[in-house]
């Protein structure tokens, strides 16, 4: 999937330009890494390729064409700053909504989630509520839950924030197993951290 932003803008209702004139193009199977300071729009770019916000002024385009609202339309899976799950669910059933809900049957969702489980170090802790998960956990149960269904587009923001040294060179092999998984998926990161981006690698686009 190729993402086409032309002179986009996003102002809020209080006079707040959270995006200036941002142009630039995510090639199909790219990873890109958004760097700049805070309130520089990383957060707010990426939530508007999602489907979570809209732009005020400017176009933005899905392999040339305007996206259709949503995230699930736009069949993105996202890790925002402070991981989203579905709480009252272990962490197996969180792994396996995102199929269930587009009717793939039982079998070929537990072989899906189990893998995923598998490579993602998530056996132990498949029947535990989310609310139970480190930071490190809940961020492999977000790229896990993208690798079972396999997404056009993944969208990361700050992934390794609030993680030791060794968390995040480890979700950094993460990232790297999934981006090897999902040969065709776009990733686009967001990090405030110079030294993050170089961690995490890819092609640095920056937001000023």
């Amino acid at each position: 999937m190729i993402i086409t932003l032309n002179n986009a803008n996003k102002t809020y209702k209080n006079g707040v330009a959270a995006l200036t004139d941002f142009s630039y193009e995510f090639q199909s199977g790219s990873f890109t890494v958004l760097t700049g300071q805070s309130g520089a729009g990383k957060t707010v770019l990426l939530r508007i390729i999602a489907g979570l916000e809209d732009v005020t002024s400017g176009t933005l385009l899905f392999d040339g064409v305007p996206p259709k609202k949503g995230t699930r339309a736009r069949d993105a899976a996202m890790m925002s700053q402070n991981p989203v799950f579905l709480k009252n669910l272990s962490v197996y059933n969180n792994l396996a909504y995102g199929l269930k809900i587009r009717k793939i049957n039982a079998e070929e969702i537990d072989a899906r989630v189990r893998k995923a489980a598998a490579d993602f170090k998530l056996e132990p802790v498949l029947s535990k509520k989310t609310k139970s998960l480190s930071a490190l956990e809940a961020r492999r149960v977000i790229l896990a839950r993208a690798a079972v269904r396999t997404p056009a587009l993944v969208l990361l923001d700050e992934p390794l924030s609030g993680l030791g040294d060794a968390g995040q060179i480890e979700l950094c092999d993460e990232i790297a197993r999934l981006r090897q998984s999902l040969k065709i998926t776009t990733f686009i990161c967001a990090t405030s951290d110079p030294a993050l981006a170089s961690l995490l690698g890819g092609t640095i686009c920056s937001l000023t």
